[in-house]
């Protein structure tokens, strides 16, 4: 439940911080409009950056629904390089937005598409050279806090972009198994098996695990466990050959009143990158067997913090004023976050236009 406490405590937070005149607009620089960019509906449009200064964007064909064209913007040269080859792959892999990561140093695209009817993961040059593909694996028995679902397995690049590490999660109660495997961009039809992971008493769904190197992972848990007032992440790190992780739990973060609505892990994963706003929790209404339902909070504001994954230190980055108050505004207008690969500046969307501002 909800307190009074809590409630005030967030706003307290939001006060303060409006307070030092952090308007985020006016301290982030304007890098480009995202005008017939596409993304998913009612959502901000999907990019990803390759370097300090170029970044991957889709089209779609108004004539067929799921025709994507990928594109390469310099948003310092402002010149956009259509991706002829690698868009025929996408097309031809019946692929969607989502799953798509670019690697590390910008070279490679990894994404999830259809060969023969299954799932698989796919590779390519940003040329659409060196194309390769390999099955999608399935997770059973695993259940989301939400929704009943058959899940599919997750793939991050190690940071040297040499190697992609596919997990999955598998569910034993009251535990956890996070199984991963390793593969060579360099020859990916073979892989090695890491050993699994076991994670006691989760309450809550876990993040994919990130790659630290080649045999270091983190997993975040971005959550509260409904008794504390307080939010705080669970850090999981362990080395492959462990078969339990380090647990840490961060300091107090942020009041149960507000509401954490984006969760970023850096590309250095030391520092986490947080959407909060000042609606009220619990938005999720269930219903027996029903389909959830959102109800609407009525934010007024949001801000973006940054934390270190140990805890400690928090920096607002700046304050976004809702100019309708209502929820839907978030999502149309204000969302689209993403780090820069260098770790110090992140990005976002603010009515049809993409922004950056540097953190520290």
């Amino acid at each position: 439940m909800v307190t009074r406490r809590a409630l005030l405590g967030a706003a307290a937070m939001l006060c303060a911080a409006g307070a030092a005149d952090q308007n985020l607009i006016r301290t982030a620089t304007k890098l480009s409009s995202t005008a017939g960019w596409s993304g998913f509906v009612l959502y901000n449009p999907s990019y990803h950056w390759l370097n300090s200064h170029e970044l991957l964007f889709f089209r779609e064909d108004p004539r067929h629904q799921g025709d994507w064209t990928l594109y390469r913007l310099d948003v310092k040269a402002h010149k956009e390089q259509k991706l002829t080859a690698l868009s025929r792959l996408f097309h031809d892999s019946g692929s969607g937005l989502g799953d798509v990561r670019p690697s590390p140093d910008g070279k490679w695209l990894l994404w999830s598409g259809q060969f023969d009817g299954n799932p698989n993961w796919y590779i390519a040059k940003l040329d659409g050279t060196k194309e390769a593909h390999w099955l999608r694996r399935r997770v059973g028995g695993f259940a989301s806090a939400i929704w009943n679902v058959e899940l599919w397995s997750y793939s991050k690049w190690t940071p040297d972009s040499a190697n992609i590490v596919e997990s999955q999660f598998d569910f034993a109660e009251p535990n956890l198994i996070v199984s991963s495997w390793i593969r060579r961009v360099s020859s990916p039809a073979a892989e090695h098996a890491l050993v699994p992971i076991t994670v006691s008493a989760l309450h809550f769904d876990p993040w994919p695990p990130e790659v630290v190197s080649s045999d270091r992972f983190l997993m975040l848990i971005p959550n509260n466990d409904g008794i504390d007032p307080w939010a705080r992440t669970t850090v999981l790190l362990w080395r492959d050959g462990q078969t339990k992780p380090a647990v840490s739990v961060s300091d107090p973060m942020f009041p149960q009143g507000s509401d954490i609505c984006a969760c970023l892990l850096s590309p250095q994963r030391d520092r986490i990158l947080w959407m909060v706003d000042d609606a009220p929790l619990n938005r999720i209404l269930m219903d027996g067997d029903k389909m959830p339902q959102l109800i609407a909070g009525h934010p007024t504001q949001c801000q973006l913090w940054i934390t270190s994954v140990n805890g400690g230190r928090k920096q607002l980055i700046g304050t976004i004023k809702y100019q309708s108050g209502k929820e839907s505004e978030q999502y149309a207008h204000f969302g689209g976050f993403a780090w820069l690969p260098d770790g110090r500046s992140v990005s976002f969307i603010y009515y049809g236009d993409l922004y950056m501002v540097a953190v520290r």
